[in-house]
C-alpha cells in the first residue's frame, strides 16, 4: 500500500520489492534540478523537490495540480473556518485532514506539518486555548506558498 500523494520513486521502489528486482532510480531532468537549486535559496513555504517528484517533472501536470489547489484552497479554508467558529471538534478535525492532503499535494509540507499538530491535538482532546490565532497564523502562510505557487505554473 501507498498513500497519496505518492512519489514515483515510491512505487517504483515498491515494485522493485514485489518483484524481486533490482530498483532503478528515475533521472530528474535539467529543468527540474534548476527549478530545485533556485527554491532552495528563495523558497520559504514550497518543497519543490517534493512537488516535482509527485508530479513526475511533469510541468502541465503540476500547473493543473497548482490550479486545482488554489481552486479548492479557498472552500476548504471556508470549511476549516466553518468548524472552528461553530466549536465543532470533529468537524474541524476531518476539515483539517482533508486541506492537508491538498497541502502536501502541492509540496507544502511544513504548513501541513502544522495542520498535522492541531489535528493530533483536536483528536487527544487537548487543544490549546490559541488555537483560532494559529489557524489564522496558518491561512497567511498558506497565501504566501499560493503566492509562491503561482512562479511554477
Amino acid at each position: 500500500y501507498i498513500s497519496k500523494p505518492f512519489r514515483e520513486s515510491d512505487v517504483i521502489a515498491e515494485i522493485s520489492k514485489l518483484t524481486h528486482k533490482e530498483d532503478t532510480k528515475p533521472t530528474t531532468c535539467k529543468r527540474t534540478q534548476a527549478m530545485s537549486e533556485a527554491s532552495e535559496s528563495s523558497s520559504s513555504y514550497i518543497d519543490l523537490k517534493y512537488l516535482n517528484e509527485i508530479t513526475g517533472d511533469d510541468a502541465v501536470l503540476r500547473k493543473e495540480l497548482i490550479l486545482l489547489f488554489q481552486q479548492e484552497s479557498t472552500k476548504q479554508l471556508a470549511s476549516i473556518n466553518e468548524a472552528l467558529a461553530a466549536s465543532g471538534t470533529e468537524a474541524l478535525r476531518k476539515a483539517i485532514h482533508k486541506y492537508r492532503s491538498s497541502l502536501i499535494s502541492v509540496g507544502l509540507l511544513h504548513t501541513a506539518a502544522k495542520y498535522k499538530g492541531i489535528e493530533t491535538e483536536l483528536i487527544s482532546r487537548s487543544a490549546s486555548p490559541d488555537m483560532a490565532s494559529r489557524i489564522s497564523d496558518l491561512e497567511h502562510e498558506v497565501k504566501s506558498g499560493m503566492s509562491e505557487l503561482e512562479r511554477y505554473i
